[in-house]
C-alpha cells in the first residue's frame, strides 16, 4: 500500500511538474512572440536599405481629431487625410493645408481620379462622386455589376489607368470596373484557399499586378491585373521581420510593398515577390515611433506617409541606402 501511495505521489508530482513546464514554455513563447511590440523603436533590415524619419503633420491643426485614412494624389502631389472629425483635409508636399472638405458623417473609403474627382463610399453601399472642391456631382453607376444589390464594399482602389477595384466582403469577390463604372470582370470567392478571401480589406496595384491584403488570413494575394489570374501569395503570423499580427493597409511604389500592421505598430516593407526588406516603427510617442497606425501611402518622390492614429499625427519617412 505504501509503495502504491509512493508511486501515485511520484506520478502526481511529475504531472504537476509537466503542467508547470508547459506553463513556463507557453510563458516564454508569449514573451518571444509579443515582447517586441513594446519596444520604443524597432528597425530591422535584410538588405542595404533603412528608414529615415522626416517630419510629422499634427492633426491639431486639422481640427484636433484622430486621422483614420490616407490617399495620395500623385497627379497633384497632395495628401488627403480623412479623420473621425467628419472631414477630409488636403495637404500639399510642403505640409501646408490647402483645402478642407466637410461631411455629414465621417468619410469612409475614398480615392481621387487624375481629373480631381473624389469617389467616396456611402452608407447605402454606393459610391458618391465629388469634384475637387467637395461639391456633389452624382453617383458611380454600379448597375452593370452582377448581383449589384448584394455588393458590400470593404475595399476600394483606383489605379493609374482609371480602373476601379472593389473588394466585396459578402461574397469574397474582387470586382473590376472601367473609369465609367462599367463592369469588366470579377474573381475570387469566400474562403481561405488559393483564390479565396475572408476579408479583402485593402487593395493596391502597380504596372501589372494586383495586391490584396486579407488580415484574417495574415496574407497578401497577388494577381495579374489583366485578367485576375492568381500568381502567388505570402504572409504569416509572427513577431519577427515580415510577420503579421493585425495587418490593416497596403500600398506600393512600384518596386516595393508597404504594409501597416496595427497590432505590431510596424510598417513592413517587402519586395514585389513578398520577401521582407525592412520594417520600422515600434510603440511610442517619439518622432520615429507609432501608436495604433492604420494606413500607409507612398508619394511620387518615395516619401512614406503613415497614419499614426494613436498619436494623432501623420508620420513622414523615406527609404535610404545604408552606408
Amino acid at each position: 500500500m505504501g509503495a502504491l501511495i509512493q508511486v501515485q505521489g511520484s506520478f502526481f508530482f511529475a504531472l504537476v511538474n509537466m503542467k508547470s513546464l508547459k506553463l513556463i514554455i507557453i510563458f516564454i513563447a508569449t514573451i518571444i512572440l509579443f515582447g517586441l511590440y513594446n519596444k520604443e523603436s524597432v528597425s530591422w533590415a535584410l538588405q542595404e536599405i533603412d528608414i529615415k524619419y522626416i517630419t510629422s503633420y499634427s492633426v491639431k491643426s486639422m481640427g484636433d481629431v484622430a486621422p483614420s485614412m490616407l490617399y495620395f494624389d500623385h497627379e497633384q502631389g497632395e495628401l488627403y487625410v480623412a479623420s473621425h472629425g467628419k472631414e477630409i483635409v488636403i495637404i500639399n508636399e510642403d505640409g501646408i493645408i490647402v483645402h478642407r472638405i466637410a461631411f455629414e458623417k465621417s468619410p469612409q473609403l475614398f480615392c481621387v481620379s487624375k481629373s480631381g474627382d473624389i469617389y467616396v463610399t456611402n452608407d447605402l453601399g454606393g459610391i458618391d462622386i465629388l469634384n475637387y472642391r467637395g461639391e456633389y456631382k452624382g453617383k458611380l453607376d454600379l448597375s452593370s455589376v452582377p448581383n449589384a444589390t448584394e455588393l458590400v464594399i470593404q475595399s476600394f482602389h483606383l489605379d493609374d489607368n482609371g480602373l476601379f477595384y472593389i473588394g466585396d466582403v459578402k461574397s469574397g469577390r474582387i470586382v473590376v470596373l472601367d473609369s465609367s463604372g462599367n463592369f469588366l470582370f470579377q474573381f475570387g470567392k469566400k474562403g481561405n484557399g488559393e483564390g479565396e478571401f475572408l476579408n479583402a480589406k485593402a487593395i493596391t496595384t502597380d504596372v501589372d499586378r494586383l495586391y490584396i491584403l486579407d488580415p484574417p488570413l495574415f496574407r497578401v494575394s497577388v494577381y495579374d491585373k489583366k485578367d485576375g489570374r492568381f500568381l502567388f501569395m505570402f504572409g504569416q503570423i509572427s513577431s519577427q521581420l515580415g510577420g503579421f499580427s493585425m495587418p490593416s493597409s497596403i500600398d506600393t511604389d512600384g518596386e516595393r510593398l508597404f504594409i501597416v500592421d496595427t497590432n505590431r505598430t510596424m510598417v513592413i516593407v517587402f519586395d514585389r515577390e513578398g520577401k521582407p526588406i525592412v520594417e520600422f516603427g515600434g510603440v511610442g510617442k517619439n518622432p520615429e515611433n507609432l501608436s495604433w497606425p492604420s494606413d500607409v501611402k507612398v508619394d511620387r518622390n518615395g516619401r512614406i506617409y503613415v497614419c499614426d492614429a494613436g498619436n494623432g499625427r501623420i508620420q513622414v519617412y523615406e527609404l535610404i541606402k545604408m552606408e
